[in-house]
């Protein structure tokens, strides 16, 4: 999409923010009570009343008192600063801040989270965008975001609208979710590190693992999205899609009599539903985010994808099938397990960007840490099995530790698994006219990849320290053999 494209789109979006505005103000029920200030829990609310208005309580995130975190002395010498810091930082975990008077406020600013990025093919990124609430509309938001790369100079956005079925008591992502939306977006992909579903909203250096292995996509997609009390939640989806290649690699094929040929891009047209069953769902529910609750239950997640040739603009005919099994359980005192299972599968003659990459997995609301020790490309597979399981202690050895136990220090083991493998069928030949994989790309034996940490999460509150070690294939010529891992938990 070119720039003044994107900019038309962005400019309708605030047209539609002030005209709307004006015109559904007429129809609009009076809302009879704000916010309150208190936490609510999407379990236990009665039917007639979730339905009405989604949660019963909204309120910020918890915050971080970064002056109780040291002690006394130090406190009162650097007071001023750590209160600056402390100001920072509640306004980083918020993520989101009121436009106007919190009260009345239509709209939201964010995320804050993603304002300043970076990585390989954009560079340093800037991004700002705004959210619509229930004082806009009741039942219709809007929902945008724009961005700039200083390095590939080129921006990106994304636009979504959203008719919620439901009361939503602030925004239209409220458990339990029965919302009818519209989104494009035109974006960086990183299609060996998001999934294809994945909304793109990482944080700080983002998509390290992704060097060479970049493209740019946009999309537009008509999604429809149904959740229950009783922890079912479907969506089912039509999205056209165009991939072009980015920095470091193309979309060349090998024709016969060894002659070159690149292709400008990768189009898809394709019909999907998705299915998800949370026994006993249960939810703290902030202001423009939630946090999962259950524990002892799984979460069952399957979803099925349908790439149909001629539709939509697409060229490429195949079926994606993802299987997933998740669960959190806790041992007595001592930390919890996050565990998570899935299961992966291709059908058709594929080009790569199109095929499964260990990284590629959708968020998980119980665990969700990736692979960090081997490139995103570097094994690719038309079927794939991973197992990720993280223990995270709670009252176990630093808990012994006074300034640890002031802190939340806790402690953080992982264990990370993969096997996959790939069909001759989708190995680039002339015969298949496939493209050739980027040099960083191989497939794997009969030995999965297995890598494992040992670290601690939440020093002074929000930084994780890690040392990630791979196991297998070390030999392989882009391997990452050990790393220290730095990074803050948001």
């Amino acid at each position: 999409m070119k720039r003044s494209s994107c900019v038309c789109m962005f400019c309708f979006l605030w047209v539609a923010i002030g005209v709307g505005q004006n015109i559904l103000r007429t129809y609009r029920p009076t809302m009879l009570r704000q916010p309150p200030d208190t936490i609510g829990v999407g379990q236990n609310i009665p039917e007639k009343v979730a339905v009405g208005d989604s949660i019963e309580k909204i309120q910020h995130n918890t915050s971080v008192d970064l002056v109780g975190r040291f002690p006394i002395n130090v406190g009162e010498k650097y007071m001023p600063i750590l209160y600056l810091a402390d100001t920072l930082v509640n306004l980083v975990l918020d993520d989101w801040f009121p436009l106007g008077d919190p009260q009345t406020n239509a709209f939201d600013f964010g995320r804050i989270q993603t304002i300043p990025t970076y990585n390989h093919m954009e560079g340093f990124r800037l991004r700002g965008g705004v959210a619509s609430t229930t004082r806009f509309h009741p039942h219709f938001f809007l929902k945008g975001y724009m961005a700039y790369g200083f390095k590939d100079e080129k921006l990106k956005c994304r636009g979504e609208a959203t008719l919620s079925f439901n009361n939503p008591l602030y925004h239209e992502d409220e458990f339990p979710k029965n919302n009818l939306s519209v989104i494009y977006e035109n974006e960086v992909y990183p299609f060996a590190e998001l999934h294809p579903r994945s909304t793109n909203d990482a944080v700080l250096y983002a998509y390290k693992h992704s060097e060479n292995a970049m493209a740019y996509r946009d999309f537009l997609e008509f999604r429809y999205e149904k959740e229950t009390l009783w922890g079912f939640a479907a969506q089912a989806w039509v999205r056209t899609s165009t991939v072009k290649p980015g920095e470091g690699f193309s979309f060349t094929s090998i024709e016969t009599h060894n002659e070159q040929v690149a292709h400008k891009n990768v189009k898809t047209g394709e019909v999907g539903i998705s299915f998800r069953y949370t026994p006993g769902a249960t939810y703290f529910q902030y202001r423009r985010k939630r946090e999962l609750l259950t524990y002892g239950k799984p979460i069952f997640t399957v979803s099925y994808t349908k790439g149909l040739n001629g539709f939509l603009g697409g060229k490429t005919a195949y079926d994606r099938v993802e299987v997933s099994i998740q669960e959190r359980f806790a041992i007595g005192d001592y930390g919890r397990f996050n565990t998570s299972v899935d299961v992966q599968r291709v059908w058709g003659l594929l080009p790569f960007p199109l095929l499964l990459y260990p990284n590629q997995q959708s968020k998980n609301p119980i665990e969700n840490s990736a692979f960090y020790c081997t490139p995103s490309i570097e094994f690719v597979g038309d079927k794939q099995y991973a197992l990720r399981t993280t223990f995270k202690g709670n009252r176990w050895l630093l808990y012994r530790v006074p300034v640890f136990r002031k802190w939340g220090t806790k402690e953080l083991i992982t264990l990370r698994a993969v096997y996959g493998t790939l069909k001759n069928k989708n190995m680039p030949t002339p015969e298949n006219g496939l493209f050739v994989f980027p040099e960083a790309t191989t497939v794997m034996t009969k030995t999965p990849y297995i890598e494992a940490s040992i670290g601690a999460i939440d020093v002074m509150g929000f930084f994780r320290v890690e040392y990630v070690h791979r196991f297998t294939y070390r030999n392989n010529p882009h391997a990452i053999r050990g790393s220290l891992r730095f990074d803050v938990s948001l």
